[in-house]
């Protein structure tokens, strides 16, 4: 082999490996840039995650102190919070998941903005109920004042009743009162009562008797006294006979009974008449049979007027 084929193979072979290692160079230097870029993309996921990491405590934090702060003596209002705290721990630990899988970046940070929103939206309810709260305290504050208000009113209108009460109470009695004296000034009194026994002759003649045995007829007389308050106009009188025993006479055409204004008792009477009153004093007289007879002793004759004693008088049969 002649030198200058053996400096050609030479050149060539050294071509050869100046091509080899530039090849070398260029492949590690490619290859050494793409890790590079490779590493710096995995920093940067790293440094986001960290990053998104470090925000979602710091907004949940901010969240749960806030939604504390906003607690009360509300036991339902508490309640509330209590639960908005547990439903933001598990949007707070599916967020933390997405991170963690570093592939669902973008869709932690929509959930963290979604937890942002949601908190605003918790507070916005809390405001809400507290307002509500406040209003209806107000409320009831008002019906307090105007139950209260009322009560007292309707405590100043028992008290004016009652005391209307006793006053129409006390009216009535004193118009009970003056009705009564009304009523006994309007009383037509008797005075000079009589009674003549009489014995009926067949003829129809009247012989005057004193004896029991042989009375059959009695003639009452009395007078009517003037009174003028009375108006004119008739007036009844009752007639209550009583025996020697006390015992009323009675029978069953003429008698009756009336209720005494003065006792308030049931009087039975004997005989009743009714003559016209003229406001004059006037003589009355009176004939009475009783079908069962007389008695001998001393006999009281009680006359009444609208329930009020009249007159009295007394008369002997032997």
């Amino acid at each position: 082999m002649s030198s200058n084929n053996s400096n050609q193979t030479l050149v060539a072979i050294g071509s050869a490996i100046i091509i080899a290692l530039l090849g070398a160079v260029i492949y590690l230097y490619m290859n050494n840039n793409t890790t590079g870029q490779k590493l710096e993309a995995t920093n940067l996921k790293l440094e986001q995650t960290i990053q998104l990491r470090d925000s979602l405590d710091t907004q949940f934090n901010e969240a749960i102190l806030e939604l504390d702060e906003m607690k009360g003596t509300n036991v339902e209002l508490n309640e509330i919070i209590e639960q908005q705290k547990a439903d933001l721990t598990k949007q707070k630990n599916r967020i933390a998941g997405l991170i963690s899988s570093k592939r669902k970046l973008n869709e932690a940070r929509e959930e963290i903005a979604g937890l942002n929103s949601r908190v605003e939206q918790y507070i916005a309810q809390i405001n809400q109920l507290q307002g509500e709260k406040e209003t209806l305290i107000t409320e009831k504050q008002t019906l307090t004042t105007d139950l209260t208000t009322a009560r007292a009113s309707n405590e100043e209108l028992m008290t004016a009743k009652a005391t209307l009460v006793s006053e129409k109470e006390n009216l009535e009695e004193v118009r009970a009162q003056l009705a009564e004296k009304v009523e006994i000034g309007s009383v037509v009194k008797t005075s000079k009562v009589t009674v003549q026994p009489y014995k009926i002759r067949k003829n129809g003649k009247l012989d005057k008797k004193k004896s029991a045995k042989r009375t059959d007829m009695l003639e009452i007389c009395f007078d009517m006294n003037r009174n003028g308050v009375v108006a004119a106009g008739d007036e009844s009188f009752q007639f209550v006979l009583m025996d020697p025993t006390g015992t009323p006479l009675l029978n069953d055409t003429q008698s009756g009974s009336f209720q005494s204004k003065e006792t308030g008792s049931e009087i039975r009477y004997t005989y009743e008449v009714t003559e016209a009153y003229t406001n004059e004093a006037k003589n009355v007289c009176v004939q009475y049979q009783d079908p069962n007879g007389y008695q001998k002793g001393i006999h009281e004759i009680m006359i009444y007027n609208k329930g009020f004693l009249a007159g009295t008088g007394t008369f002997t049969l032997k």
